[in-house]
């Protein structure tokens, strides 16, 4: 009987051992993450194929919003003018065109040929800048979108409105934009 009392106890424990390995956690990182989808327009009326949107965490992006802070300061300023306001986006679309390509960034995808976007697999509980800046033959041009605080098990859809004021984040949609 005392053989059996200590076989009986091992074998117990090799079979919860082996339960307890084939029953794995659920993964977090799958379920704490979150889908952002959104389009990207030229104002409220076009929406803009193969674009480049970029997804910086709030702290990667810090140098960005400063920019933009910086900018917003500048041109609404008591003491400017139209020409320190047209040098304020001047100087604002030059710092920003060299900043979004070399920062680190959460991700880069294009919008596709209906104008949207998609960064399948963020992580929550964080809050992200998404930005949009691209070179045309008649200048630079540059939006930015906040996400605010991503909870799991929503599905933000953030839209991202190029502006004549580039510098503030617009809130709006591109609800009413189509394709040209």
């Amino acid at each position: 009987m005392g053989r059996r009392t200590e076989i009986l106890p091992a074998i117990l424990f090799a079979i919860l051992t082996v339960c307890a390995a084939g029953a794995q956690a659920p993964n977090t990182a799958d379920e704490a993450s979150v889908a952002i989808t959104g389009r990207v327009c030229y104002g409220y009326s076009t929406l803009l194929v193969n674009v480049p949107v970029y997804l910086f965490t709030w702290e990667q992006s810090s140098k960005i919003r400063e920019s933009m802070r910086i900018a917003e300061d500048r041109i609404y300023s008591p003491k400017s003018d139209q020409t320190k306001i047209i040098k304020a986006m001047f100087d604002f679309d030059d710092q920003v065109d060299r900043l979004v390509g070399k920062l680190p960034n959460v991700a880069k995808v294009n919008s596709d040929r209906s104008g949207r976007f998609r960064f399948p697999a963020v992580a929550s509980g964080a809050k992200y800048l998404i930005v949009t800046e691209f070179v045309q033959e008649d200048g630079v041009f540059f939006s930015a979108r906040s996400t605010g605080v991503l909870q799991p098990g929503r599905k933000p859809r953030l839209d991202v409105m190029i502006t004549t004021s580039p510098w503030e984040m617009e809130e709006g949609g591109c609800s009413k934009a189509t394709l040209h």
